[in-house]
């Protein structure tokens, strides 16, 4: 089922916190995590793309961290592609 929410902060390049301060994880991404190389790359690509916006998301799972794992789109985009072709 496919809902909204605002993105308020981007923690990492495959991760974000929507609104109710939801956390949620990009579907098929993985990019660096924090001190690997291209770490604040891939959160300032993220942010770049949807910081601030309002996104559509389709919960696929929740992962062990409890994060949703989602299929985000803005403006037609799939999101997740984006970084994925971008970052891995």
């Amino acid at each position: 089922m496919t809902s909204r929410t605002t993105v308020k902060t981007i923690t990492d390049g495959d991760t974000f916190k929507g609104t109710g301060d939801v956390v949620y994880r990009l579907e098929g991404v993985n990019t660096p995590e924090r001190r690997e190389p291209k770490y604040e790359e891939a959160k300032q690509y993220l942010r770049s793309l949807i910081g601030g916006k309002t996104v559509s998301i389709d919960v696929k799972a929740r992962d062990v961290y409890g994060r949703s794992v989602v299929q985000v789109w803005h403006n037609q985009i799939i999101i997740n592609e984006k970084v994925r072709n971008r970052f891995g």
